[in-house]
């Protein structure tokens, strides 16, 4: 692999409130990105909101509640449209995409582990009756949902999960969303993914996870004897025609349930939120052209591109939260304001973005 790494020590300039200004990010720093509040929606309780989808046309945003159901919102009314009811048992402690909509807006799925009675382990809802579609089920060991993807064209849902080491069953299964039969699985190298991203043109996923079997190191038992597994994180590029691993590069950020992925308009470069980073790799040149180790401790929760400017938009929460925007091609923080955010999404046509706290859902015109 080529190295052309450049690393960013970011000292962060204060911005505006989150919840005080509806110009959201406004600062003394060149070029900076407006967010005009729209609307604020807020839900019963004081659960944290884990995920947040926007439906193609924009009208519905969805909202899940960590350990919850999920609240379908008419966002520009702030009213709540339906409450969507989670299998019995189901939890998305692991899981790193946990609801999108399809992109005819025909359907609504949800990622989470296996139920306890069905075994079901996506859920889908049919979004003129937001009745239950159908309930995708797969009692194998190990098995549950990590993360899902829809195809651009929406004839496929893809979905990532755990399986034990040495397992014959596939990480990676393709869904026809006509019939809902598995068509095609990919078993991956790593052991433990993490996250996935489809890239825009639908020929490229990214997946992040950790490959236990990387680097064998002297173990630290009694003996001396034994050897243990010093695990390293990975991006992996898997080629959606032949089901084959293109590439799979090392990165410098650690992936867990909390690793976000999000894919570049050039479906060349796709940036990684994992930890107390962000790191950018391109596809075509097998570089990594950007780490950014922001001078926090907090961990990165939420990430998104805005349409073809190539800026990043991420954040973390709690009382010394930030959400900031990154110019990545040019190595630039555009802009930084304080939030306490939860998870993050935007609009398809890029125009809009949901931002997520403990306590609201706060939506933003971007300008």
């Amino acid at each position: 692999m080529k190295s052309k790494l450049t690393t960013l020590l970011v000292a962060l300039i204060p911005g505006v409130a989150l919840c005080n200004h509806s110009n959201l990010m406004k600062n003394e720093m060149t070029n900076p990105i407006l967010f005009k509040k729209q609307a604020e929606l807020r839900e019963l309780g004081s659960v944290s909101r884990v995920a947040l989808a926007f439906s193609p046309d924009g009208m519905y945003l969805a909202s899940r509640q960590e350990g919850r159901d999920i609240a379908v919102w008419k966002w520009r009314n702030e009213k709540i449209e339906r409450v969507l009811k989670i299998p019995k048992g189901a939890n998305d402690t692991l899981v790193s995409t946990r609801v999108l909509f399809s992109p005819d807006g025909k359907y609504l799925a949800a990622c989470h582990s296996r139920a306890t009675q069905t075994n079901t382990v996506i859920s889908i809802w049919d979004t003129k009756t937001w009745l239950p579609l159908k309930g995708i089920v797969d009692d194998s060991m190990g098995a549950g949902c990590s993360a899902i993807a829809f195809s651009p064209s929406g004839d496929r849902l893809i979905r990532l999960t755990f399986r034990p080491l040495h397992s014959d069953k596939h990480e990676l299964v393709e869904y026809d969303t006509t019939s809902w039969d598995a068509l095609s699985g990919t078993t991956l190298a790593q052991s433990m993914p993490r996250a996935m991203a489809i890239s825009h043109d639908g020929s490229k996923l990214a997946i992040v996870g950790i490959d236990t079997s990387a680097t064998v190191t002297p173990g630290t038992n009694e003996n001396k004897n034994r050897l243990a597994v010093e695990p390293r994180s990975v991006i992996t590029i898997i080629d959606r025609k032949t089901h084959a691993e293109t590439l799979t590069v090392p990165i410098h950020l650690t992936a867990s349930s909390f690793t976000r992925l999000a894919w570049h308009p050039n479906n060349n470069l796709v940036t990684i939120a994992a930890g107390k980073g962000l790191e950018t790799l391109d596809v075509a040149t097998k570089e990594v052209v950007t780490n950014i180790l922001p001078t926090l401790q907090q961990a990165t929760v939420s990430l998104e591109v805005i349409g073809k400017t190539g800026y990043v938009v991420e954040g973390y929460g709690g009382e010394e939260g930030y959400l900031r925007v990154w110019d990545i091609i040019n190595n630039k923080l555009i802009s930084t304001a304080r939030a306490n955010v939860s998870t993050m999404a935007k609009s398809v046509d890029g125009t809009t973005i949901a931002v997520a706290s403990q306590k609201t859902i706060e939506i933003f015109k971007i300008q």
